[in-house]
């Protein structure tokens, strides 16, 4: 299905309305299932995925074969980040977090908006940045702090995309998203509901007490928040 109304997309929406009627016809719309692969390691990258509702994980395998998220993408960005340096592949693999819906660009006509169109060119810029704090601060987080802290910083992050929709998410999806054991998360899990912070249940989980969860979470998440409304007012703004 094609598009033809500006989507809700920090990326697409600045796009100015005269170009996005020329634009509009070259874009698809795709609905999406929780887990469903969107980019497997070494595609070539034909097309640039934006998210509008929902979240999508970037999973990287070292070389155990073992994928371990590094990374979330809701509308505030885009999966593709690679062809910014006219790179045609990627390692990491895109994964459904959540069910959702995305627009999807063919990397010529991506190319040609950094050309032609300075805000957008210029705002894919800020978010590759922010994608990279997330990155590395991630990193430091997972050999830093402990899980009870970690799993509390994950649930933020996807809540934070997740645009008010139900979190439907399996202990098997969070301990991979992790990188650690089942049981490691069903453990983390019981202790914030213990504490009042979330409800787990039957695959959904649900955010109880927002503001104790984010001083529960380890501070990689405050760190990595300020960063993003920094780089990228235009989404915050928003809401």
């Amino acid at each position: 299905m094609y598009v033809t109304v500006q989507p809700d997309n920090t990326l697409l929406r600045a796009i100015p309305e005269a170009r996005w009627r020329r634009l509009g016809g070259k874009l698809a719309w795709h609905k999406y299932e929780r887990g469903q692969a969107l980019q497997g390691p070494e595609d070539p990258l034909d097309n640039i995925i934006f998210p509008l509702r929902g979240v999508v994980s970037l999973l990287f395998s070292p070389h155990s074969g073992k994928h371990t998220e590094v990374a979330m993408v809701g509308n505030e960005g885009f999966v593709g980040v690679p062809l910014l340096i006219h790179s045609e592949r990627t390692l990491m693999l895109a994964v459904a977090q959540t069910e959702g819906e995305a627009v999807s660009m063919d990397a010529d006509t991506f190319l040609r908006c950094l050309s032609r169109l300075p805000n957008f060119a210029s705002l894919a810029r800020r978010y590759a940045q922010a994608l990279l704090i997330m990155l590395g601060q991630g990193s430091a987080c997972n050999s830093t702090h402990i899980i009870d802290r970690r799993c509390a910083r994950w649930i933020l992050a996807i809540h934070d995309r997740a645009n008010g929709y139900p979190l439907r998410i399996t202990q098997e999806a969070l301990s991979r998203a992790m990188g650690v054991r089942r049981a490691s998360v069903g453990r983390a899990c019981r202790q914030l509901e213990r504490q009042g912070l979330i409800a787990y249940g039957r695959a959904r989980l649900t955010v109880v007490n927002r503001a104790a969860l984010e001083n529960f979470a380890c501070p990689c998440y405050r760190i990595v928040k300020s960063e993003f409304e920094r780089l990228l007012p235009e989404h915050v703004s928003r809401g």
